[in-house]
Order: C-alpha cells, then structure tokens, then sequence
C-alpha cells in the first residue's frame, strides 16, 4: 500500500512574454494517489486553476450596442477551484474497470465567458476467453453559464472496441464510436445578448453534431514477413442523437495492404 502526494503551482506564459507579462493560464493545485491492497488505486486532485481571456482572441465577433455592430470584449480572467476523482479496478483475468469524475469552474472559450462543468469517464475491458478482448468507453461533459446557469454544451461518446484473435497468424478488430454533441448560440457574457460575426452580422447559431464512426480490420501474418491488411472504415451522420434514423454515410475508405519478403 502506497501514498503519494504532489502539489505546486503550475503557469504558463506566452513566449515573448514570459516572466514579463501575467502569464495566460495556470493553477495551484494537489494531487493524491494511493495504491491500496490488491491493487486498487485511487486518485484525487483539488485545484484552483485560472485563464487569461485575450481579447485579441475575440476580434472576429460582434455585439450590437443601440443597433450598432461593435467589438466585443470578453471577461478579462475565468478562475475557480476544481475537483477530479478516480477509481481503477485491479488488473484480473476476465476484466478491469475505471472510473473518473471531475466537476468545477471552468472558462467557455467561445464565447469568453464564465461557467461551470461536470464531466465522466468510464473505461471497461473485458476478456471473456483468451482469443477476444472487448474494450467499451463512455465519456459524458456538459458545460453551464455561470450568468444564468443556461446549458452551453454537451458531449456524450460511447465507443466499443473488439478485438478477436483465434489463431497466432489471424487477427480481427472492430471499434464502433458514436458522438452525440451540441452547443448553444453564442452569447454576450455580460448580457446575454446574440453575437454576431465579422461579416454579415449574422448571429452565430446553435450546433448540433450527431454520427457515427465505424472501422473494421482484418491482418493475416503466417510467418514474419508476410502480411496481409484489410480494412474499411465508415463516418455516418445521424439526424437526432440516438434515434438511429434518417442515417446517412458522410464519408468510407478501404485499405489493402499485402507484403512479402523474399528469402534466399
């Protein structure tokens, strides 16, 4: 059983002004790990962190002040504290897990405001026999304005990766991912005003991306130097996230590969 302990301050500068100017982003921050019996680790870390909104960054939007297009400005600084925790399994024959966990202050870089986050990670590896492995992922984020707590954005990707190997010379793999995101219309974080873009001034509107990615391959190898690689991959454009309808195949590949090596 052990206990670690690490904490500091972490910062970042731009090049030309390092040590000169405030620096862009950094934190202060502790982190624990522990290694507990059986093989169990556990791991947490609580930070106040910070970031530097240059306003340079933000030349291409407007606001509309009286009917009038005007630059818009960000909030100067976003700062706050944060929390991850993690859990990992033992590493056992049929299977491991692990589990992560992080909430807190964060900044909304496309629109330069404040606001908060709450985020999961979960890595499960299964290996039923001793020829197939399945691997399953499952990430979820979801982003608040601190103004008004209204949703910014949301990120929810499963992903499922099999892996099939009945003979030493014969191997199969299949990852299947499918991302589910959308994001809110930018907002002024002051009032909460529409933003506009540099030309045409019209408002930057919502998005929503939904669709799949699907990769399959096939290697043969009966003794070094000969190989053989086939492959095909597929990204598909959902209309809603996870009805499955109206699905349509944006984009597909196929790879062949064949090697041999003469022997005298």
């Amino acid at each position: 059983e052990t206990a670690q302990v690490f904490f500091g301050p972490n910062r970042i500068w731009t090049y030309d002004g390092f040590l000169r100017d405030r620096a862009i982003e950094g934190d202060e921050d502790v982190n624990l790990d522990v290694r507990l019996r059986g093989g169990w680790q556990v791991s947490g870390s609580v930070a106040r962190a910070f970031v530097y909104l240059d306003p340079a960054d933000y030349s291409d939007l407007r606001v509309l002040r009286d009917d009038v297009a005007q630059p818009y400005e960000p909030l100067s600084d976003v700062s706050g504290f944060q929390l991850e925790v993690g859990v990992e399994t033992p590493t056992w024959q049929k299977l491991e897990a692990r589990l992560g966990l992080e909430a807190g202050r964060v900044a909304i870089f496309p629109e330069g405001s404040r606001g908060y986050g709450r985020a999961a990670e979960l890595d499960l590896t299964l290996r039923p026999t001793s020829s197939l492995r399945v691997l399953l992922t499952g990430v979820w984020e979801q982003l608040w304005r601190d103004r008004d707590d209204s949703e910014f954005a949301r990120t929810i990707i499963p992903r499922v990766l099999l892996e099939f190997q009945p003979t030493r010379a014969f191997f199969l793999r299949g990852v299947g991912e499918y991302r589910a995101e959308r994001r809110a219309a930018l907002l002024d974080a002051r009032t909460g005003e529409p933003l506009f873009g540099f030309e045409g001034l019209e408002p930057i509107p919502a998005q929503d991306l939904n669709g799949m990615r699907v990769d399959l391959l096939a290697a043969y190898e009966p003794r070094p130097g000969i190989v053989a690689y086939l492959g095909y991959g597929a990204t598909l454009r959902d209309a809603e996230a996870f009805r499955f309808r109206d699905i349509e195949r944006s984009s597909d590949g196929l790879f062949l590969k064949l090697a041999y090596q003469f022997r005298r």
